[in-house]
C-alpha cells in the first residue's frame, strides 16, 4: 500500500488496534485529527519525516495552549 496521508477515520474504527505501522508509504499529510487516535501505543512513520516534524509543532501548540489556558485559568481564580 502506498499512501500520501493518514486514514484517521478508517483507524479509528480499528478500536483494538494498538500498533500503527506507516513506514513503507510517503506519508505527507497528517492532519491534526491524528490526535484522536489515543489507543495506538507504537507508531512507525519513519520515512515521513515531515509528518513527523509536522506532529513535534502541534505537540509544541498542544502544550503552549494549555499552558496559557492553565495561566488564563488562574488568573481568573485569583482576581
Amino acid at each position: 500500500m502506498n499512501i500520501s496521508s493518514v486514514p484517521v477515520n478508517e483507524i479509528k474504527t480499528l478500536k483494538r488496534a494498538t500498533i500503527l505501522d506507516l513506514s513503507n508509504n510517503v506519508i505527507s499529510i497528517i492532519n491534526t485529527d491524528f490526535t484522536s487516535l489515543i489507543q495506538l501505543t507504537k507508531i512507525d512513520l519513519k520515512a515521513a519525516r515531515k509528518a513527523v516534524a509536522f506532529m513535534a509543532d502541534i505537540e509544541q501548540q498542544v502544550i503552549e495552549d494549555r499552558r496559557k489556558e492553565r495561566e488564563l485559568r488562574e488568573k481568573f481564580l485569583y482576581s
